[in-house]
């Protein structure tokens, strides 16, 4: 319905509008309802996390979002919508293991089937953000992932010296 509210707008006041879709945005300062926190915050203080089985997403690190975002305010010309992913979507054990791998700690695991109203995958076709955006995400997961571990390393320490 909002993309339609837009569609609307961007033609009746002939504005250039692009709706981006972002696909499963994390690094630093995630917001701590979302997966890489919490998995992170379970496997540190031991406890268990619920895993749903056969799930795959595609996670995309928040600065190659920021690229997207940007290159959209100057390159957008009438009305896109563009999704900003990652393209390369991961399962949740592979997710499950890099966390592990970086905090050198392995994860008290509980499997679930998935619920029947979550998607099994996600997955961003980018083609259309690499041809109008020149749009090319770098950040692997490995590599996001350890930014996010140190990042939280960081803000851990500081609340322990608090």
């Amino acid at each position: 319905a909002a993309e339609s509210i837009v569609f609307t707008y961007s033609h009746l006041y002939d504005i250039d509008t692009a709706v981006l879709r972002f696909f499963n945005v994390y690094g630093p300062r995630t917001r701590p309802d979302m997966a890489l926190y919490k998995f992170t915050e379970a496997i540190v203080n031991d406890k268990q996390l619920i895993k749903y089985r056969g799930m795959k997403r595609d996670f995309t690190y928040i600065d190659d979002i920021v690229d997207g975002v940007i290159a959209a305010l100057d390159k957008v010309q009438g009305f896109e919508i563009i999704n900003l992913g990652h393209s390369l979507p991961v399962t949740i054990e592979e997710y499950i293991a890099t966390i592990e791998k970086n905090l050198g700690k392995k994860a008290k695991v509980i499997e679930k089937a998935p619920s029947t109203i979550e998607m099994l995958e996600t997955f961003a076709d980018i083609n259309k953000a690499k041809k109008l955006l020149d749009y090319n995400p770098k950040t692997s997961i490995d590599e996001g992932i350890k930014k996010f571990i140190e990042w939280y390393k960081k803000i851990s320490a500081t609340r322990r010296i608090q």
